[in-house]
């Protein structure tokens, strides 16, 4: 449906997919659960999301408990806001502002430069991934969910899991969690305290990082990113708990390694890349490649 288009009386089946803008001037009908939708004076209503389906929230106008099931996207623009949007299996774009969201399974909110997350709840096999300048704040991440960032300027996120409570903010990342697919990008001169990798998880520190656990199925690399490699890298009391640890550049110091499955792994530098600096280790042998 496009700007000041208008469409009364739809009946949506379980496999119909509707693409709107909250520019229409008016939309009604009922969805196949018989739960009524609408769009009106800039407002949408209960409106479902899948198959294809599209909702853009434009500027200065607004969703609520928008139901985004898989193939579905909403996209939440500058100056917008979105209320109570659901993401099972669909996709959440904030450029605006989003409040109390909840993402379950295969659901995924990206908060973009500028954007605003509020009270996002990520449930087992949900993903929220905040980009650069993007803002995510009162965040409650379940068992299982995912939550993809870095410690870029600009960005802030602050929340609880199941082991406390965690934060960025002013290039720190605080306690962590990191599994299912979460990941976090410690940039060059930022840093981390305290982060959990667990199965599934990923760390990867061109900074500054110190207590940082490595669980059973996570992995944690220590001076590189893709094919950047930073000797200015440092980790501090680094602890591989059957998880798996690779350096390829900078200094680690006070590394242990525990469990079955634990591995410790430095890497024979490339050309014009300083070797790696060992302080203390303990566990089991250190592979050298």
């Amino acid at each position: 449906m496009r700007e000041k288009g208008s469409a009364t009386g739809i009946q949506q089946s379980s496999q119909g997919a509707l693409v709107a803008t909250t520019r229409a001037t008016r939309v009604t009908g009922t969805r196949a659960d018989g739960v009524a939708f609408s769009i009106e004076q800039g407002a949408a209503n209960n409106i479902l999301l899948a198959n294809g389906g599209v909702l853009t929230v434009e500027s200065d106008t607004s969703s609520d408990k928008t139901q985004v099931n898989t193939g579905g996207r909403e996209i939440v623009k500058t100056k917008a806001t979105a209320t109570g949007t659901t993401l099972t299996g669909g996709e959440q774009i904030v450029e605006g502002v989003a409040n109390e969201t909840t993402i379950n399974d295969g659901g995924i909110q990206t908060v973009s430069a500028n954007g605003e997350a509020i009270k996002t709840k990520i449930n087992e096999g949900g993903t929220l991934t905040v980009n650069d300048n993007g803002k995510a704040t009162d965040i409650v991440q379940n068992s299982g969910a995912a939550l993809q960032t870095s410690t870029a300027n600009g960005i802030e996120i602050s929340g609880t899991h199941q082991y406390g409570t965690f934060s960025i903010a002013g290039n720190l990342a605080t306690n962590m969690l990191l599994e299912n697919g979460g990941n976090l990008l410690v940039l060059a001169g930022t840093e981390a305290h305290d982060s959990t990798v667990g199965k599934g998880g990923a760390m990867q520190n061109l900074g500054q990082d110190s207590a940082t656990k490595v669980n059973s199925g996570g992995q944690y690399t220590l001076g590189r990113s893709k094919d950047e490699f930073q000797p200015l890298a440092r980790a501090e009391d680094l602890q591989v708990a059957g998880g798996t640890a690779i350096v390829y550049a900078g200094t680690l110091a006070d590394a242990s390694v525990s469990g079955a499955t634990g591995s410790l792994s430095l890497m024979t530098p490339r050309d014009n890349v300083t070797p790696v600096k060992l302080g203390r280790a303990s566990g089991f042998p250190i592979a050298r490649h």
